[in-house]
């Protein structure tokens, strides 16, 4: 009986785990128990169809309000469609961006060597040719924080 509560509760926790940023540990993975414990109003160890609630703070609750174009609260398929067209005109901007980038002889084509050492460079923020434990942090942390929306690797 305590195992197929379990597994019921650990199911339906990773299944909506997209949903329950409130809840979510630091580096935004998924806590089974603090979702159980911030969700199971009347604590039986089970989350109800009238206990869920969908986030009202974090990426979630933040990508309901960039979709929902008018504030209405509903997001029409006009609106998601919209949405998703912003985002990927986006996305192909970049990819373009870093094709050009990419191509450190301006031929029109990006070599396996052309990429790696593009992005050796784009790591490489003091220009010196070597990769120190610092630049390494910088990258990754701008890795992060353009996918987060913000910039992205540093130049130099």
């Amino acid at each position: 009986m305590k195992k197929s509560i379990f597994a019921a509760v650990a199911t339906t926790a990773l299944a909506i785990s997209a949903f329950i940023a409130p809840v979510m540990a630091d580096e935004h993975k998924p806590n089974p128990a603090r979702m159980l414990k911030h969700l199971d109003a009347d604590g039986d160890g089970r989350i109800s169809d009238a206990e869920f609630q969908p986030p009202r703070h974090g990426p979630g609750a933040e990508r309901w309000r960039e979709t929902d174009a008018d504030g209405d609260g509903v997001i029409t398929q006009a609106e998601l469609d919209a949405h998703i067209e912003a985002l990927t005109e986006g996305m192909g901007a970049k990819a373009r961006q870093q094709f050009t980038d990419s191509d450190l002889d301006g031929d029109g084509q990006v070599t396996s060597e052309e990429q790696r050492r593009a992005h050796f460079a784009r790591m490489d923020g003091d220009g010196d040719g070597y990769l120190t434990p610092e630049e390494m942090e910088a990258a990754h942390a701008a890795r992060k924080a353009e996918k987060k929306g913000g910039k992205g690797h540093p130049k130099h």
